[in-house]
């Protein structure tokens, strides 16, 4: 019990959000931070899974659902129904609504981290819906730029999932369950990376000039 009560106190609380692709990883992700933290999803009245679908959809129709709530990481993903021309999310478009999902998405996380669309494998469908990677590669670069102006971290999916033709679905956009491992791994980890930044080495003298300040007033109360 007691261990239980630890590990409560302990975790840090995830939102994972954006489109299909982050629903599909979300229940992984959950079993590979099962330890340190609690993961959730925004969700409608009835408990279904919400979609942010594209940066537009986010704004007007996920961001108000956030009112009140504060996490500790907010993992976002939203993109791969922007690619599609048809509906009319253009490059300038994009990167506007980009940086009015961090403006809002900042103000409900300790960390925020952005990932990059992941990539398809090209069929006459997706190239005449535009959903091609060259233009995912586009909207990506978008996506960095923005990021790095804005300072939030990406955790780059489209280089983990590129060339791995053989652990997408028969739709060439979503992943089997095999492929939803591995992005869930990189999702995790990225996380971890974040809520868990490596020490930076401490010299010996820095270590003796911290017992000094932490010791020498119990020695001058004492004296």
């Amino acid at each position: 019990m007691y261990a239980l009560f630890t590990q409560a106190l302990l975790a840090y609380s995830v939102l994972i959000g954006g489109d299909s692709i982050s629903i599909g990883y979300t229940t992984p992700v959950t079993l590979n931070l099962s330890d340190t933290a609690t993961v959730e999803r925004i969700t409608f009245e009835n408990g279904a899974t919400l979609n942010w679908q594209t940066t537009a959809y986010a704004i007007e129709n996920v961001m108000p659902r956030l009112e009140g709530r504060y996490w500790d990481v907010i993992h976002a993903n939203c993109g791969t129904w922007d690619v599609t021309t048809w509906r009319g999310i253009t490059p300038e478009i994009y990167e506007a609504n980009l940086r009015t999902l961090v403006y809002i998405l900042k103000q409900h996380c300790n960390i925020l981290i952005f990932a990059t669309t992941t990539p398809v494998v090209e069929t006459a469908t997706s190239q005449s819906t535009g959903r091609t990677n060259a233009r995912i590669e586009e909207y990506n670069t978008i996506l960095k730029r923005v990021m790095l102006e804005e300072g939030v971290p990406v955790d780059d999916l489209y280089s983990a999932m590129s060339g791995k033709q053989e652990i997408y679905t028969i739709d060439n956009l979503h992943f089997n369950e095999a492929g939803y491992d591995l992005l869930a791994k990189s999702v995790a980890k990225t996380i971890e990376e974040e809520m868990n930044p490596p020490m930076l080495p401490i010299s010996g003298t820095t270590l003796i000039v911290c017992a000094f300040v932490i010791l020498y007033p119990v020695y001058e109360r004492r004296k």
